[in-house]
């Protein structure tokens, strides 16, 4: 588990929220399942409209910059998702109109 700050697209104000991050190499990835529900999460759309973000984990803080995970990323990721957490693969079959957003956050000092 972790946090992440991002900038709210409408309202330009910070949003936490707290999300089960999936390790891609040297970058974390977010999986924007929404718990299965029709509408994308707003931290997909938040970081659409600005990719600056603030990851906290174990009480350490780090900027990272958010990009759509491309798709020879994308089956991979959900791979390693589904086995980290199981509701992911539930989730999925619950959702019939709209695709599942993978967001990959990478630290820009580690590029």
């Amino acid at each position: 588990m972790l946090t992440v700050t991002t900038t709210g697209a409408r309202t330009g104000q910070p949003r936490t929220t707290p999300l089960l991050g999936v390790p891609a190499g040297d970058d974390i990835a977010l999986i924007g399942s929404s718990f299965g529900r029709p509408r994308n999460p707003g931290w997909y759309y938040n970081l659409r409209a600005n990719p600056k973000a603030e990851v906290t984990y174990r009480d350490k803080t780090i900027r990272a910059i958010a990009r759509e995970a491309g798709d020879d990323e994308r089956q991979a990721i959900w791979d390693r998702a589904v086995t980290i957490y199981a509701g992911y693969q539930a989730y999925a079959s619950w959702i019939t109109n709209r695709e599942i957003h993978i967001m990959i956050l990478t630290a820009p000092d580690v590029q």
